[in-house]
């Protein structure tokens, strides 16, 4: 058994160079720029005034005509990747959003944790804020589990049977397709106070994390070994000027829904 530290991160979008794909997201808002001016340029046909854009202009036609006007179906014209970690139970949120989003999630039909590969173990994400003795009985069903998921292979089952007795907790990798219309109205539902906690862990909380990937709790900036694992959003707005400025983490559901999207 071992414990996975969730995450939410951008792997890829249209008009990213692939040599650019293995650099850190912050040096992508150029060509997260071009994306947005190309939903202005697009956009545009639907006013004939193509070619009037400018290298600014995308800021007030946006503004104007995809989010004050809620004419947000011209966002469509993008399209962004996402990979959570995230547990099994957690991907069931993600994937409610199917309508504006689509998916390759870990198989656990052919995923067999007791290959070398995934270190002979099986991956659990743990909920924060368990207290100590929650954090036992917790670990205690996570450790029977796997014992009873390795009993089972051992007995000759497949791993698509043995899986039955692993628990929702289990880590898993969930790659996630959508245009920045869906990616809006995904961050304006998950990243509320209403939200899921522990998809919350990947869409709006930045977490420290120390050396080994563990989170480190309260305000550690003075270690240095500990680095800032950003959250969702932060990325999104960081990528994407203007589309996500109004989202901000935690906020109310029922207001983020009076929002265009």
């Amino acid at each position: 058994m071992h414990i996975v530290t969730p995450y939410a991160k951008i792997v890829n979008f249209m008009g990213l160079p692939p040599d650019k794909r293995g650099e850190a997201f912050e040096t992508w808002r150029p060509f997260g720029i071009q994306a947005v001016r190309f939903i202005e340029e697009t956009g545009r046909k639907c006013y004939r005034s193509e070619g009037t854009g400018t290298d600014e202009s995308y800021t007030q036609f946006l503004s104007q005509h995809a989010l004050a006007s809620r004419h947000t179906s011209m966002l469509r014209f993008s399209q962004v990747v996402v990979d959570f970690m995230i547990d099994r139970g957690v991907a069931q949120e993600v994937t409610r959003h199917g309508a504006t989003m689509d998916y390759q999630h870990e198989s656990q039909r052919y995923c067999n944790y007791s290959k070398g590969k995934f270190g002979s173990s099986v991956g659990f994400i743990k909920p924060r804020g368990l207290t100590a003795s929650q954090d036992v009985t917790w670990s205690s069903g996570m450790l029977s589990a796997e014992a009873h998921y390795f009993d089972l292979l051992t007995d000759g089952c497949k791993p698509q049977i043995a899986a039955d007795v692993l628990p929702r907790a289990t880590a898993s990798l969930l790659s996630v397709v959508a245009n920045l219309q869906g990616w809006r109205h995904f961050l304006l539902t998950r990243s509320t106070k209403q939200c899921h906690p522990k998809l919350l862990n990947t869409t709006v909380d930045d977490l420290l994390l120390d050396e080994n990937g563990n989170v480190i709790p309260g305000d550690a900036f003075a270690d240095q070994t500990a680095h800032l694992q950003p959250s969702l959003l932060t990325q999104f707005k960081a990528v994407f000027p203007l589309i996500f400025d109004d989202i901000e983490p935690y906020g109310d559901f029922v207001e983020n829904m009076k929002k265009a999207r």
